[in-house]
């Protein structure tokens, strides 16, 4: 049986960020009709230098964080983290990652919902900086959660 410790680092470090990533995967979807079979997904200081298939960016970011998520929840969960602090680090990074990832690319997405040329597609910084701002008043508030879960010792 689960003990209450694991359902919360479960819960925060891999059953959340999957949540969030798996929204803005279902969010893009919706977008489909509206986007080109080929979306802007890298710039540079020019602007747009590569693209890529629309399912990419819908599908790879929940790829990374599911990932991710089961990994880094895993090593904690079986105890290879040798710090208290080590281990709540290593979980928030997970919900972390899947705010910047699922607000910075659903940003970019939606910024190229009507666009025909990719090449075209406006810049994603300010999504990307939200994503991380979110990402970590997101990460903060999970930290009092596993910082519970550490006091009450289960």
């Amino acid at each position: 049986m689960i003990g209450t410790r694991n359902q919360r680092l479960l819960l925060v470090g891999v059953a959340l960020p999957v949540l969030i990533a798996a929204t803005a995967s279902i969010v893009m979807i919706s977008w489909l009709p509206e986007l080109p079979s080929e979306v802007a997904t890298q710039w540079n200081a020019d602007g747009v230098s590569q693209t890529s298939s629309v399912w990419l960016s819908i599908l790879l970011p929940l790829g990374i964080v599911a990932l991710y998520s089961a990994f880094i929840t895993g090593s904690v969960v079986a105890g290879h983290s040798s710090s208290l602090v080590g281990a709540r680090i290593l979980i928030v990074s997970a919900p972390f990652l899947a705010c910047l990832l699922a607000i910075g690319v659903a940003g970019s997405v939606s910024g190229q919902r009507g666009i025909t040329d990719p090449l075209t597609a406006p810049d994603p910084g300010p999504w990307l900086l939200t994503g991380a701002a979110v990402g970590l008043v997101v990460a903060a508030l999970c930290w009092l959660v596993v910082a519970r879960t550490d006091v009450e010792g289960r």
